[in-house]
């Protein structure tokens, strides 16, 4: 055989090479494409069942699944006591009562593209999935508030659950949520819905209990640490109480750090717990053009200790036995001028404000 016809045949067998290699290759992708599009069905199919059986909702009523302490108040307006269950302590206040470097604060250190995402922060998303690629840790901290705020108030028996199940149905809420409420309605809603620590709910609850005073009062750093704690209301609220033993004595306590206390009871400054945090805050603050660096500085200078006045509990036993027998007495007149049964006035008052 020639040189010449060598080389025919050996680029003739490359050629049949290449095309054996061609075929292989499409038929690959096209596997890979039916198991993407079954993969796909699946998840979709999953997706559909698991929404199908999430329970359904009246998310333009938001405010009906939130419980909310009453209060007894003296004949000249003062504060008697507040009637709560567990989780109740809380008292909701109206988008316009609550001071704009609260709800600033809040957008600044938990969401700052509240104001223009539709429920998910997507970039945000895969920022924390490019993380966890990096870091081989768990996905974290992708939650928006309105995903939050899903979770708080709809899914509060499996909101520490991680599983695709509940993932998905937080998902379905929040979509809920942003067609059928305004922005103001849901960082309302979330902000009257948080859990602030030393057994707060919602910000008005938390401004009474660490300063004593109603929310629309609070300074710019008031703000930034009440912001700061629902990372970890539980290590960041602003105050501990410390009981005392029947010696009217308490573990060892710094000194400086009582802000107040009873024969039974200390009231101790937990603030620098957060205080990393609540800094974080107010520069977020600043950089996202919230404040002005000087508002940032004189906040980052102030000691936020001195602005601490968590009321004491002032009840007796007198006055102990007088709001039971109030309570009893609203319980019956409830049940008298709505025709409750006592289960319903009960509830009415412990959680319907």
């Amino acid at each position: 055989m020639s040189r010449v016809a060598r080389k025919q045949v050996v680029g003739h067998k490359k050629t049949g090479r290449q095309r054996k290699h061609h075929i292989n290759v499409g038929k690959l992708s096209k596997l890979i494409l039916i198991v993407g599009l079954t993969f796909g069905f699946f998840i979709a199919l999953f997706t559909v069942n698991v929404i199908a059986n999430t329970p359904k909702i009246d998310s333009t009523n938001i405010y009906s699944y939130l419980s909310e302490a009453s209060v007894l108040y003296d004949q000249d307006g003062a504060v008697i006591d507040n009637v709560f269950i567990d989780g109740g302590n809380r008292t909701n206040v109206k988008y316009d009562d609550m001071p704009k470097n609260l709800i600033n604060a809040v957008v600044a250190i938990e969401d700052k593209t509240f104001w223009t995402h539709h429920g998910f922060n997507v970039i945000r998303i895969f920022g924390a999935i490019w993380d966890s690629i990096k870091t081989g840790q768990g996905i974290g901290g992708t939650s928006t508030i309105t995903q939050q705020l899903a979770r708080n108030v709809y899914l509060v028996d499996s909101q520490h659950v991680r599983s695709l199940n509940r993932k998905i149905s937080e998902a379905y809420y929040t979509v809920l949520l942003e067609s059928s409420l305004t922005k103001k309605q849901i960082i309302e809603a979330y902000l009257n819905t948080i859990a602030l620590g030393y057994n707060c709910y919602g910000v008005q609850s938390a401004a009474q209990a660490y300063f004593s005073k109603d929310v629309g009062e609070l300074t710019l750093l008031e703000c930034a640490s009440i912001a700061a704690i629902p990372k970890s209301p539980s290590n960041y609220a602003l105050i501990k109480r410390v009981e005392k033993n029947q010696s009217g004595n308490a573990v060892q306590i710094d000194a400086t750090k009582i802000l107040s206390e009873t024969t039974d009871y200390m009231l101790v400054y937990n603030g620098d717990n957060s205080k990393n945090r609540r800094d974080t805050t107010l520069k977020f603050m600043q950089a996202q053009g919230y404040i002005s660096k000087k508002l940032l500085d004189e906040a980052l200078a102030t000691d936020l200790k001195s602005a601490m006045k968590p009321p004491l509990d002032s009840m007796t036993s007198l006055s102990a036995y007088f709001c039971d027998y109030v309570i009893s007495h609203v319980i019956d007149d409830l049940m008298q001028e709505y025709g409750y049964n006592t289960t319903e006035a009960k509830q009415m008052l412990y959680t319907g404000g």
